[in-house]
């Protein structure tokens, strides 16, 4: 692996490119968000924010990416009145909010140059989040809610080396994508079947993914390869 100096001076030895010198990097891969509340249920819909970090390898032009997301929602409050009364809100508390995650890519590196490489990722992801909404009165209505997000897709872009300024570790990634994604969402209570304010229900989509739907998960990347 190359390391970068700190002279501004380009150091690649000839025939080199910043790319045949660097091997392991940490990596932000981007920000997701995952619903947890199945439609109509009364309420805003209620998502988690997931921040992705993790490592790319590269093994000559065929890399690996693997990232790790944590996230959590800042929403506290929520109304159920349109789900779980008549006449007399009902504002329920949001306890519990919390995702983990999961995405792998095998970056390919289809042309380099100096500074830079054309690069073609096939990725998967995939993400799971839940939180309680808890109710006044018998806990037996709260509604516990769920999502799981499963995304297949490749993105085409270039990553942008900065052996020009001596710093041929750092690396900027811009790419589009286009792929797949598959949600379910669940949104449950303890209450008996036959009481009024029993609650079971799901929904599940499958959407396409473009770069209007997915702008900060990866589309600019910053790497640092040591």
């Amino acid at each position: 692996m190359g390391e970068g100096n700190s002279g501004g001076e380009d150091n690649t030895p000839a025939g080199e490119s910043d790319h045949d010198n660097v091997g392991a990097g940490i990596t932000f891969f981007g920000i997701n968000r995952l619903s947890i509340s199945p439609s109509g249920m009364g309420f805003d819909p209620i998502q988690l924010t997931l921040a992705t970090v993790g490592m790319r390898v590269w093994f000559g032009t065929v890399g690996l990416d693997v990232g790790i997301a944590l996230g959590t929602t800042t929403q506290k409050d929520v109304n159920t009145c349109d789900m779980m009364c008549t006449g007399t809100a009902r504002d329920g508390g949001l306890n519990g909010g919390f995702g983990i995650g999961l995405h792998v890519g095998v970056p390919i590196a289809a042309a380099t140059s100096r500074h830079a490489a054309l690069v073609i990722i096939p990725e998967l992801g995939f993400q799971y989040g839940g939180a309680t909404v808890f109710q006044p009165g018998d806990p037996i209505y709260d509604i516990s809610l769920s999502g799981i997000a499963i995304d297949v897709g490749v993105k085409v872009g270039g990553e942008i080396h900065f052996g020009g300024i001596g710093v041929p570790n750092l690396s900027l990634q811009v790419a589009i994508g286009l792929g797949l994604r598959y949600t379910k969402t669940t949104a449950e209570n303890a209450a008996p079947a036959d009481d009024a304010f029993a609650l079971g229900r799901e929904t599940t989509n499958l959407s396409l993914r473009t770069i209007a739907d997915d702008l900060l998960n990866g589309t600019v990347r910053l790497t640092y390869y040591f």
